[in-house]
């Protein structure tokens, strides 16, 4: 509708968004540490002290990161890196790249993604069947349908609208 304009995309958003977040991050820390801690001197390195000793013990109690675990984070930073690279604006994006004559957009890796969640063996190393890094009954329970329903009307509306 706006051909002059410039696309929204993942890079331009964090672009507008990242500053606020780390304004917000940096304003909860500083909340935290003020109830927490306090603003009192002479206390500061034994609390200090046992607040690592209690983060210390909650690192230990999660133990070794697990195959299911890193499958997922490789998939995340693999989506993101697809997020921002598919179109940068500073360089030739991978979307460009590939020459399918089909307009890629940010929901393509997202789709891809999730595909592979549901495809990947959770434990690889164990014989005969495995379950996927996410599957369809967790997927049910745990995704909010009325909101993605909601949404997807929405989008559906505007489009028709159009």
């Amino acid at each position: 509708m706006f051909p002059g304009s410039t696309e929204i995309t993942f890079a331009t958003w964090m672009m507008y968004n990242v500053p606020g977040m780390l304004l917000g991050v940096f304003l909860t820390w500083a909340f935290f540490n003020i109830l927490y801690i306090g603003c009192r001197r002479d206390a500061t390195e034994s609390t200090q002290k046992a607040i690592r000793l209690i983060i210390e013990k909650k690192y230990e109690e999660l133990g070794p990161i697990k195959f299911h675990e890193g499958g997922v984070l490789f998939l995340f930073t693999t989506l993101v890196l697809l997020w921002l690279f598919r179109d940068p604006q500073f360089i030739p994006g991978w979307a460009e790249s590939l020459n399918t004559g089909v307009k890629i957009k940010d929901a393509t890796p997202a789709i891809g993604i999730s595909v592979l969640l549901f495809l990947i063996p959770s434990n690889p190393s164990r014989f005969g069947r495995c379950p996927p890094l996410l599957d369809w009954r967790v997927a049910q329970k745990k995704i909010a349908w009325g909101i993605l329903l909601l949404l997807g009307g929405g989008f559906a509306l505007s489009e028709g609208a159009k």
